[in-house]
């Protein structure tokens, strides 16, 4: 799940960075798919579009985020940058302003899985590994809600954030 949703913020980064958040036009594209203000359709398609990155020797791992200040590379500042990070996209959430906070949510998921790889390398608890899990999944369905999927609003997932919040808090105490 973490791939995919790691890809699928790429993809959706190069997109928007092409085409803007509030593209207008009505095109079609290669396929003959209409792709106009209607944003309720379905973009998962069942037909290839004859890309596989690992084919061209890209490794999704590997990849940059999308142009933001390059993150942490060790586990304290990674994590206070990290829950720093949650904390403004829940106040923007808790306002019901996701503009705010608009591209807050498209780094977390880079800022999650840098602190959980760093909490690995120096042998942070299970429980530190568990709570970057438990924040990559809940951002991951506040995301896909926000982009007319199933998904969950920000106060389904709000408890679990904050309890993840508070186990990154406290190895940092722990420091």
């Amino acid at each position: 799940m973490r791939l995919s949703f790691r890809f699928t913020a790429l993809l959706l980064t190069a997109t928007l960075a092409l085409t803007g958040c509030n593209s207008g036009s009505n095109t079609s594209d290669e396929h003959g798919h209409d792709h106009g203000d209607e944003h309720g359709h379905d973009h998962d398609h069942d037909h290839d579009h004859g890309m596989d990155p690992s084919s061209v020797g890209l490794d999704v791992d590997q990849l940059p985020s999308s142009g933001s200040a390059p993150l942490p590379d060790n586990y304290p500042d990674a994590t206070a940058s990290l829950i720093a990070l949650v904390q403004t996209i829940g106040e923007g959430l808790d306002d019901g302003d996701v503009d705010s906070v608009h591209g807050e949510l498209h780094e977390v998921g880079y800022a999650i899985e840098n602190v959980e790889k760093l909490a690995k390398s120096s042998e942070q608890s299970e429980d530190v590994v568990s709570a970057t899990g438990t924040l990559f999944d809940a951002f991951s369905e506040i995301d896909a809600k926000l982009h007319g999927l199933e998904g969950k609003d920000y106060s389904d997932v709000k408890d679990d954030i904050s309890a993840a919040v508070k186990t990154l808090q406290a190895s940092l105490n722990d420091e």
